[in-house]
C-alpha cells in the first residue's frame, strides 16, 4: 500500500490508526487498490442522495 500511495509504510499505519480521514485520504487508499469511492446520503424515507464532492473540498 505505502509503495502505491507513494508514502512510507509508517505513513500508512498512522493513517490507519486515526479515527477520522480526510476523503481525499481516504480515496487515495481506495484508488491504489483500483476502486472507487462513493459517497451517499441515506435517509429513514429510503432516498440515497449522492454526495459529488471536488478536490478542494476533499482537503477540507
Amino acid at each position: 500500500m505505502a509503495d502505491l500511495l507513494g508514502v512510507s509504510q509508517a505513513e500508512v499505519s498512522k493513517m490507519e490508526r486515526r479515527s477520522e480521514l480526510y476523503v481525499g485520504t481516504l480515496r487515495k487508499f481506495i484508488e491504489a487498490m483500483n476502486g472507487e469511492l462513493v459517497l451517499a446520503a441515506r435517509f429513514d424515507d429510503g432516498v440515497e442522495v449522492p454526495i459529488r464532492l471536488t478536490e478542494a473540498e476533499d482537503a477540507a
